[in-house]
């Protein structure tokens, strides 16, 4: 009888490991290749044979390249992981659903579809905005709902400070000072399909990419933008400007992308960091090996230093 319960359990327990196993990757591989940084998973191991997705965090001298880095591959409970070194974690409301498959490369991803449907970056020194400042925001968009306001990025306090990020009345992307509602307006995204945003300010000079390509932007009224060093910053907004569609993969830098690695990241290679975004240093890529059970360990690349 001992022997057939102490069987019994350790099916019972061998049964639990393979249900719940994390992935695991082993020590990525970091090259050159044309100038830009390409990294490598290698050893990839998953117990129950789950497909396994890789988080890359690019880190010059052990900090991340990004200051936020949010894909969105898990989601637990309502926590929202930064998988960059300075750790800005998020939450979703209970409104706003994940969805495991459903990301503009078939992982996860928000789904916004209320007015009731926000997430909410709580504010850091990392994540505040100066008006003299250099800044990259970076997400992918595929839009349920058209030709009305709606709110994707901000950081504010309207008539006050801070800034957003909106798709208007006209399917266009804006920036805008919710101060005085001055704004830069793209033309119109695409209404079919999945759109990779970027929007970057470099002390009042305001550029924005649609799929790759710098627009022409349309100026109207002042954009004085004013410093924002509280507020947390919101994807998405209660209200009759909120977003309705899925949002993915969202990064801040405080720096400038260049136009090189914005075309790089719309074409999805992310396992490669352009030669142009490059400085003096020592370079690693972090890859965090993630499935339907969870995510593995966290492994550190070789060095390359300039």
């Amino acid at each position: 009888m001992k022997k057939f319960m102490f069987g019994f359990i350790f099916i019972l327990l061998c049964s639990f490991v393979l249900a719940d196993s994390a992935p695991q990757t082993g020590k990525p591989i970091l090259s050159l290749e044309n100038g830009d940084l390409v990294c490598l998973p290698q050893g990839d191991f998953d117990l129950d044979g789950d497909s396994i997705y890789h988080v890359y965090d690019f880190r010059n001298n052990g900090i991340s390249d990004s200051v936020i880095n949010m894909p969105f591959e898990r989601s637990l409970r309502l926590l929202l992981r930064d998988y960059s070194t300075y750790l800005n974690k998020g939450t979703r409301n209970l409104f706003t659903r994940w969805l495991a498959t459903d990301g503009y490369d078939g992982s996860g991803a928000l789904l916004f579809d209320s007015n009731q449907d926000f997430a909410t970056i709580p504010n850091t020194a990392t994540t505040s905005f100066d008006n003299e400042g250099s800044y990259t925001w970076s997400f992918w968009l595929y839009t349920m709902d058209f030709l009305r306001v709606q709110k994707l990025v901000s950081k504010e306090v309207s008539g006050v400070s801070g800034y957003e990020i909106r798709i208007d009345e006209n399917n266009r992307i804006k920036f805008v000072n919710p101060t005085t509602w001055g704004s830069y307006t793209t033309s119109e995204m695409l209404t079919d399909g999945w759109n990779y945003i970027v929007v970057t300010y470099n002390q009042g000079i305001v550029n924005i990419y649609l799929n790759g390509i710098k627009q022409d932007l349309v100026l109207s009224g002042a954009l004085n933008l004013v410093d924002d060093i509280s507020s947390d910053t919101l994807l998405g907004v209660q209200g009759d400007e909120y977003f309705r569609g899925y949002f993915d993969e969202f990064k801040l830098y405080n720096k400038i992308l260049s136009d090189d690695q914005i075309l790089i990241n719309y074409n999805r290679d992310v396992r490669r960091l352009s030669g142009n975004e490059l400085r003096n240093g020592c370079y690693v890529c972090a890859i965090t090996p993630v499935d339907d059970d969870g995510n593995g360990i966290t492994r550190l690349s070789n060095e390359i230093c300039f």
